[in-house]
């Protein structure tokens, strides 16, 4: 597969409002953060697991799946194509071995044959020509392996995927609060013995009551032609992306929605002269208000230079046009109620 553009890379939105977007389980699932700057954040591997689970609803097979084993995916993909026996361990046999039988006095120790087993594996070196057998199927058999790659141990290669998402930080720094909420249920028959009956418990939950988080993604062609990516699987993938909070709704993060996704695809031996980064942070987010602290996505405004805009070594699109609203009100005084 080829691109008809160089490179195509983008900048993403999000906004949460009263939840938590990313816990950290090494710190009491407390939304992460930077501690130097307060801003909260998100690691890469978030979105990929989101776009995953829509592509998978959407009745797409995956790589990286919930509760799959790896090395089964592997073996399986590998079998297919006649290289099974890469992932396959066999072990020596047992082997005899001389021990002394130790006494509690001074007689001389006699020597007593005792087996002892070795269990030392051998494995069947794989070689560039099976790896590439190997990656080809894995990325026939899932979507997700075409778009993000995959680390496959054993193989001779780069499992490297074309599309990578940065890590999400918020515009500004977050406020994060830990609520105490209580329940009438307890979870085992201890607790209720010692409530003598009154079953109820104490829990609590970390949250922000809002964040901007902004994330960068990029494409490479030349990844993309190793994974076999098509195009219309980068169509699916946007749409996805688009729209990967739609089924992923949960207490503790219900708020959540994609507000902002650009596109820049570079034309082919363009020389518009900006990198990656330099031309993604042209495209600039600044809250309106800088006296308060923002509350929702209205309370700032995207900023985008013409000669971004109007560039001829690229081309920008807005992926999520604005939703055209209608701000005429309603003269029937009681529908106006």
């Amino acid at each position: 597969m080829k691109f008809t553009f160089d490179r195509i890379e983008g900048v993403l939105l999000i906004d949460f409002t009263g939840c938590n977007p990313c816990g950290d389980p090494d710190a009491e699932n407390r939304p992460r953060s930077d501690p130097h700057t307060r801003n909260g954040l998100i690691m890469d591997a978030t979105p990929k697991r989101k776009i995953r689970d829509y592509l998978k609803s959407e009745g797409h097979d995956l790589y990286i799946d919930r509760g799959a084993c790896l090395e089964t995916v592997n073996s399986k993909a590998a079998a297919s194509v006649g290289c099974g026996d890469i992932f396959e361990n066999t072990e020596d046999e047992d082997e005899e071995t001389e021990a002394s039988e130790a006494e509690e006095d001074d007689s001389p120790k006699p020597k007593k044959k005792t087996k002892k087993t070795t269990k030392t594996t051998k494995k069947v070196k794989a070689t560039p020509d099976t790896s590439k057998l190997v990656f080809d199927e894995l990325a026939k058999r899932y979507i997700d392996f075409r778009l993000f790659g995959g680390t496959v141990p054993r193989l001779i290669g780069s499992g490297r995927g074309p599309i990578q998402f940065s890590v999400g930080e918020t515009i500004d720094p977050i406020t994060i609060l830990r609520v105490t909420q209580t329940r009438v249920a307890v979870a085992t028959e201890e607790e209720a013995k010692e409530q003598s009956g009154a079953n109820r418990g104490m829990g609590s939950r970390w949250y922000i009551p809002y964040g901007l988080y902004r994330f960068h993604w990029y494409l490479s062609p030349s990844d993309a032609m190793r994974t076999k990516m098509t195009e219309a699987d980068y169509v699916l993938f946007l749409k996805a992306m688009l729209h990967m909070f739609d089924n992923d709704r949960a207490s503790g993060r219900v708020r959540s929605c994609v507000r902002l996704a650009y596109e820049f695809r570079h034309h082919e031996d363009s020389q518009d002269g900006l990198s990656g980064e330099r031309l993604l942070e042209t495209i600039r987010v600044v809250r309106k208000d800088k006296t308060k602290e923002a509350r929702s996505f209205n309370d700032y405004e995207i900023r985008t230079p013409k000669f971004v805009l109007h560039n001829t070594g690229f081309t920008v699109r807005n992926l999520l046009p604005e939703v055209e609203t209608d701000e005429e009100t309603d003269d029937d005084p009681v529908a106006a109620e």
